[in-house]
């Protein structure tokens, strides 16, 4: 015998549930007061949290003119050392994957030499001691 399998009504409610549109009446802070958000028939959910985060998020980049770039500043909640971990193991393994794969084509050796002295001449990265 087999076993049952299951019920077609109940996997049909499921997949329907699943394709219908969220109807939650949430409006962010510049379209709380906007009629055509307001009469909007469905709005797509998101959090206080979430909302909390895209405006730190966007507050944290800025636009020097002066000197034509941008500034970020990464948005973290708390201290770093609580939120970031190393990737020292995972880096030293591509580096070795790189060093290997490229030590016998010149060219393409000389283009990763340039490129990694421009990101030590810009202090984007620099020498830790161990």
């Amino acid at each position: 015998t087999q076993a049952p399998g299951p019920d077609i009504a109940i996997l049909k409610q499921f997949v329907s549930s699943q394709e219908a549109p969220l109807n939650i009446e949430y409006r962010c802070p510049a379209c709380r007061n906007c009629s055509p958000c307001r009469n909007a028939q469905e709005t797509e959910k998101i959090s206080l949290r979430e909302e909390a985060e895209d405006m730190e998020i966007a507050a944290s980049v800025k636009l020097d003119f002066k000197n034509r770039r941008f500034i970020c500043k990464l948005p973290l909640r708390g201290k770093e050392e609580d939120f970031l971990s190393t990737n020292k193991f995972s880096a030293e393994k591509v580096l070795e994957r790189q060093c290997k794969t490229y030590a016998k084509d010149d060219a393409t050796r000389q283009l990763i030499v340039k490129a990694m002295t421009k990101l030590f001449d810009r202090n984007h990265v620099a020498l830790l001691e161990s």
